[in-house]
Formats: C-alpha cells, sequence, structure tokens
C-alpha cells in the first residue's frame, strides 16, 4: 500500500540521494521515516528516528516548530508506546515553542497531537483550537487533517450534526488537495457519522412500501450516502 510505498522509498534514501552538507536535510529525513514508522505502528523505530532527527539539530538550540515538529512527534509515538507523561511534556513544549515563535501551523499541529493524549471536553477544546490556529494559514492538509480529528471525536461524543460538518469540510480540503489517504480515511468517518441516521430513515421508508417489495434498508443507506458525498 501507500504507506509501505513511502517507507520504500525514505529507506533508500540514503543510497539513492546525494549526501547532505546541512545537518538539517539528515533531520528532515529521520522526522519523515518517524512519521511513516508511526503510521505503520512500528514505535520503536519511529522513536529513534526522531531521537536522531532531536540530535541532528541539537546544536542549532530551539528550531521553529513550523519547520521541525519533533516535539510533538515525538510525544505522539510516546503517547502510543504507553510513556503518557513524557508524550504530554514533549507536546506542551512544543505549543509553547509554537506561541513563542507565533507561528499558526506549528500551533495547530501541535495542539491536534495534543489532544490525542486527552479524552472527553478537554480533547474537544484542544481540537477546536487548533482548528482555530490553522483556519487562516495555508496548511490546508494539515487543516484537513484536524477537521478529520475534531469530526471524529464530535462522532464518538454523541454530537454527530457537528461531527458531519467538520468531516465534511475536511473532505472537501482533502479532495481539493489531492490527499486521496486522508480523503478515504474522511470519507469512513462521514459512512459511520450518517450511517444510524441514513439507516432509520431508510427502514422507515421501507415500512411504507409495498408488500413483496425487494428493497433493504442497507441498499437504500449506500445510495443515500454515494448522493451525500457526490
Amino acid at each position: 500500500d501507500e504507506l509501505n510505498e513511502a517507507a520504500s522509498l525514505i529507506e533508500r534514501a540514503d543510497q539513492e540521494l546525494p549526501v547532505p552538507v546541512a545537518q538539517g536535510i539528515f533531520a528532515l529525513l529521520h522526522l519523515a521515516r518517524g512519521r511513516v514508522h508511526l503510521r505503520l505502528r512500528n514505535y520503536d523505530a519511529a522513536r529513534q528516528e526522531v531521537e536522531a532527527a532531536a540530535n541532528a539539530v541539537a546544536d542549532y538550540g530551539p528550531v521553529n516548530p513550523a519547520a521541525f515538529p519533533w516535539r510533538s512527534l515525538a510525544g505522539e509515538i510516546a503517547h502510543f508506546s504507553g510513556d503518557h507523561e513524557r508524550a504530554r511534556s514533549l507536546i506542551d513544549d512544543e505549543v509553547a515553542l509554537a506561541q513563542l515563535f507565533d507561528v499558526p501551523i506549528g500551533l495547530g499541529i501541535a495542539l491536534r497531537r495534543r489532544a490525542i493524549t486527552e479524552t472527553g471536553d478537554q480533547a474537544l477544546d484542544t481540537l477546536q483550537q487548533a482548528v482555530a490556529a490553522l483556519e487562516g494559514t495555508e496548511a490546508r492538509l494539515e487543516l484537513a487533517r484536524t477537521h478529520a480529528a475534531l469530526g471524529s471525536a464530535l462522532r464518538r461524543a454523541g454530537q454527530r450534526v457537528s461531527a458531519r460538518s467538520h468531516l465534511q469540510k475536511g473532505l472537501d480540503l482533502a479532495h481539493r488537495g489531492g490527499a486521496t489517504v486522508v480523503e478515504t480515511q474522511l470519507r469512513d468517518e462521514l459512512m459511520a457519522a450518517v450511517y444510524r441516521e441514513l439507516h432509520q430513515r431508510a427502514a422507515a421508508r421501507l415500512r411504507r412500501e409495498r408488500e413483496g417489495h425487494t428493497l433493504q434498508p442497507t441498499a437504500l443507506v449506500h445510495e443515500a450516502y454515494l448522493r451525500l458525498i457526490d
């Protein structure tokens, strides 16, 4: 799939790309590898890559998180590895740096990752802050991801109307940006958000149909859903 293909391409980078002079280039390569390993749930490998990225820029002092958001990525990896205290500490440090540098893109990404470590209303509030931080920027893919995260959290909280709004906004951004993986994830989330309501409406409609019909609620749900997202 696309993730495994990305992992393969990045692993070949050392052999196929010229050796960069700046340590920052090495750091970005390690950061990209860390992201891929995280998505593949290879948490130990992800942690090692992000640590290598951090070491590569250690002599630069505090680095603008808009360009190099290694702390929040390391925090996300720590969270999924079970080290929740370290996760929150790393992400909080990046939120503070983003505020210090006054970079809304970096702040939005860090806040979205902070919400992973939170639950309930606290996570919803953090995600809403992340959306607000990103809305005035050109980071449309990050905004799509953040709408997706907020929509998914709202759906799990039972706030389906609000969830659909954010998921639809994220889907539109992802589609216009050609982000096929994010778009697919958003379509799945949107289906989950509307499925119950559509199924209830389909069942009610079929109860009014003549006896002996062969229609099924599930078929009507899928037809209605395809029209909804077209």
